[in-house]
C-alpha cells in the first residue's frame, strides 16, 4: 500500500489541469501571474511608497488563495475517498 506522500503525490499530478484552470481565472493569464509574483517579491513599503499597495495587497491575495486552494481540495478528495473505501487517509 502506497504511503500518504505518494497519494498526496498523485492526486497533485491527477488535479494539475484544475490548477491550470483555476490560475487562469484568477490571474486572467502569464502576465497577471508574473505581476502576482512580483509584487509577492517586491517590499510592502515599497508598494506604498509607489501608491500600489492595494494592488500588491490584490495581487498576494490571489496568489495565496491559488496556492492554497488546491491543498483543500485534495485533503476534500481524499477524505471523501477515505468514506467511500473505510480508510482513514
Amino acid at each position: 500500500m502506497p504511503d500518504l506522500l505518494q497519494i498526496w503525490l498523485l492526486m497533485f499530478l491527477i488535479n494539475s489541469p484544475v490548477y491550470f484552470v483555476w490560475a487562469w481565472v484568477l490571474f486572467g493569464g502569464w502576465e497577471g501571474f508574473r505581476e502576482a509574483i512580483v509584487f509577492w517579491i517586491k517590499p510592502e513599503l515599497w508598494s506604498l511608497l509607489d501608491r500600489e499597495y492595494w494592488d500588491d495587497i490584490y495581487a498576494e491575495s490571489k496568489l495565496a488563495i491559488w496556492f492554497l486552494l488546491p491543498i483543500g481540495l485534495i485533503r476534500l478528495e481524499l477524505w471523501l475517498l477515505g468514506k467511500i473505501i473505510g480508510v482513514h487517509l
